[in-house]
């Protein structure tokens, strides 16, 4: 790993929550297929898993370290997931479960794991490991990656946004998802670390503290509309505009 302090280090997570699922796009199968082209890419990568997959990934490059971590030692997910929080009406039921959405918290808890273990780095980026599924051409997507890996990004957290404007105050948590942040990918400097996973995690505890559950990028976006300041936020949507952006675009 470079840990160079003109390059950013990217970290993302592989864990199975639909062992019975097999043959859809929440299999492992389909989600590792599209991991392979995150690792193909030549960055500087971090990537946590269960020790029961390492053996299924696909073979990484001399820049990833593949760090085996059981779910349960995730703090925010064995919180989360043993709680009994309302879930909040969706149009997917099968994929958003009580599990499902105690992982998607973990990406700021792993963010900041990763950034405490490797702190000599510009910018830590999280990047999720199928993100590949909405990217529609292959090798000019692994370019725009690699390009991200040495940005220069402000010292903000820099996020493709969706079409959804900056959330009111009033409107906390929003009943349904809101995509303001569109969740896949993100990118905090390191010295804004601590405190963006504090104000994380202190945001999560008032939704819980009221008996609710919710997506993680409504957790961004309320964050968003209290601490404006902190962020650098681009348009983009569920495609190539989510990687196809750069720091001259903040």
């Amino acid at each position: 790993m470079n840990n160079s302090c003109t390059t950013n280090l990217f970290i993302s997570a592989m864990y199975d929550l639909y062992p019975e699922e097999s043959g859809t796009s929440r299999s492992i199968d389909f989600r590792v297929r599209h991991l392979a082209k995150l690792m193909e890419c030549d960055i500087d990568l971090v990537l946590y898993t269960s020790p029961s997959l390492t053996g299924s990934l696909p073979p990484p490059g001399l820049r990833t370290r593949i760090v085996p971590l059981p779910l349960e030692n995730l703090r925010t997910f064995s919180s989360l997931s043993a709680r009994h929080d309302a879930l909040p009406p969706t149009d997917k039921p099968a994929k958003d479960t009580r599990e499902f959405l105690a992982l998607m918290h973990c990406k700021v808890e792993l963010l900041n794991r990763a950034a405490t273990l490797w702190p000599d780095f510009h910018s830590h980026i999280w990047i999720d490991g199928n993100i590949f599924k909405v990217l529609s051409r292959t090798t000019e997507a692994m370019r725009h990656v690699e390009r991200m890996g040495m940005e220069r990004f402000p010292q903000k957290v820099v996020a493709p946004a969706g079409r959804a404007p900056r959330l009111a105050i009033s409107g906390f948590p929003p009943p349904a998802v809101y995509w303001r942040f569109l969740g896949g990918l993100f990118v905090v400097p390191s010295a804004l670390q601590n405190q963006f996973n504090e104000l994380y995690q202190f945001m999560l505890d008032q939704i819980t503290m009221r008996g609710l559950a919710t997506w993680e990028v409504n957790v961004l976006a309320m964050i968003e509309a209290v601490r404006p300041d902190l962020f650098e936020l681009v348009p983009a949507d569920h495609d190539m505009s989510m990687v196809s952006f750069s720091s001259s675009a903040t």
